[in-house]
């Protein structure tokens, strides 16, 4: 599945990397920077680093332009995603 070069690959990749991050940044977030909650906006972007060097890879690496498009569409959306909710005040 990850040597084709498709929109769907990417979407599938990035939200499933991103989830494999996140949630395990959430869960940590109070016993490592000291406060009560986490900040989901905070460990939102952290969970966005690796979808930005898979990314990388496989633009310039694999020369898969579609995969990484689609990783770049999920990974933007899930940030300005976060963005909203955080003006909004949701809060874990």
């Amino acid at each position: 599945m990850l040597n084709k070069d498709t929109w769907i690959t990417g979407i599938f990749l990035a939200v499933t990397v991103w989830l494999i991050v996140f949630y395990p940044a959430i869960l940590l977030w109070p016993t490592v920077s000291g406060q009560t909650e986490a900040d989901m906006v905070k460990a939102g972007l952290l969970a966005s680093i690796p979808n930005i060097v898979l990314m990388r890879y496989f633009f310039v690496k694999k020369k898969h332009d579609k995969t990484a498009k689609g990783m770049l569409t999920v990974t933007f959306i899930l940030i300005i995603g976060l963005f909203i909710l955080h003006k909004f005040g949701f809060q874990m």
